[in-house]
């Protein structure tokens, strides 16, 4: 009987100790997993909006670029007042159409081809995106002095700022 008696108590599993240092190990181990997958979500969401936000300010500048590439030099119709920066910009293409371009109150840049229906290009526009300049890059208002438009597109997400600005020749 000593025999058993001595096998058995030689056996032995895990103690309750070490069960529970085992668990609070793991549970450590668990919270610095989720804290590295939250911060990777996290700056996943971040980046993947600050490229939404890049590419549809390029989208809109790549067609005003367009645009002002066929502008008619003498057909330039509206330009703001006294050289600052304007909401409108209105021309007549070289394909005889007449383009419009606003910045509505609610910070959307507009395009209008002839009589048609406005159509959204970028939202969030939180300045005055045109400025006509003359051959002195002098701000003007004075049609037959424009030779260059500058469009600064400054769009305002999530408190986050992106600004792209480029300036296009009309004169030929």
């Amino acid at each position: 009987m000593s025999i058993i008696m001595r096998k058995y108590r030689e056996e032995s599993g895990f103690t309750l100790i070490e069960l529970i240092v085992s668990i609070v190990i793991l549970g450590i181990l668990s919270l610095v997993g989720y804290g590295i997958i939250a911060l990777n979500a996290s700056t996943f969401n971040m980046v993947n909006t600050n490229t939404i936000q890049r590419w549809d300010v390029r989208k809109a500048m790549q067609e005003l670029k367009h645009d002002c590439q066929m502008i008619d030099p003498n057909r330039l119709v509206g330009v703001g007042g006294g050289g600052n920066k304007t909401d409108l910009l209105t021309f007549v293409s070289l394909e005889n159409n007449t383009i419009r371009y606003r910045r509505n109150g609610a910070g959307i840049l507009q395009k209008k081809i002839d009589s048609g229906n406005w159509r959204n290009l970028v939202e969030h526009l939180t300045i005055a995106p045109f400025r006509f300049l003359n051959s002195n890059m002098s701000p003007t208002s004075v049609l037959s002095e424009i030779a260059f438009i500058e469009v600064d597109l400054q769009r305002t997400v999530d408190s986050k700022t992106f600004t792209l600005t480029e300036q296009f020749y009309v004169r030929n």
